[in-house]
């Protein structure tokens, strides 16, 4: 395995992001299912919008960045995605980081997505009539989105790590 993640590597670390956001997908599908079936569709109208975001945080994106961070840190120190395309994360010595760099690097990964998660409460508990979004909520929408594109320029071009990687003192390597 190398230092700096190879033009493959990135490769399949894009194919091992969506085979993650598919497991993903489908555990908020089945959160969402048994929510419905068991208290029907909730009035998006009428939900708090930070109680919306700490019940997402709660059921979703907790979950998600520790099991996450737990498959990374040991082991085969890799989510399903990285372990099917033949991936692994790193510490400084080439060795599984540990729970805590594995926790920190989810933890920037992840960050853009419940600012987005935010941005979506917000905008759901605006009044029907409202033209426009207010600026803060655009920005709460818009610089996950940024964030995501510079995450991936960064990890694809000359950085070849990703701000998650920088900020863990984690890298993404071949593992076969």
């Amino acid at each position: 395995s190398g230092i700096e993640p190879t033009r493959r590597v990135l490769r399949r670390l894009v194919g091992a992001v969506a085979v993650d956001s598919v497991c993903v997908w489908a555990l908020g599908a089945v959160e969402f299912a048994l929510v419905w079936a068991f208290a029907g569709v909730p009035d998006v109208g009428e939900v708090d919008p930070l109680r919306g975001q700490l019940i997402g945080l709660a059921s979703l994106t907790l979950p998600v960045w520790f099991a996450a961070s737990l498959l990374e840190s040991r082991g085969r120190a890799g989510t399903p995605g990285k372990r099917l395309l033949g991936l692994r994360v790193v510490g400084p010595d080439g060795e599984a980081p540990g729970l805590a760099r594995a926790l920190a690097r989810n933890a920037v990964k992840l960050l853009p997505w419940e600012v987005a998660h935010a941005g979506v409460h917000q905008a759901m508990a605006l009044p029907d009539d409202v033209e426009a979004l207010p600026p803060w909520i655009t920005a709460l929408l818009v610089a996950p989105q940024v964030a995501v594109v510079a995450f991936a320029a960064m990890a694809a071009l000359g950085a070849r790590r990703a701000p998650h990687d920088r900020v863990a003192g984690t890298r993404v390597v071949d593992a076969r």
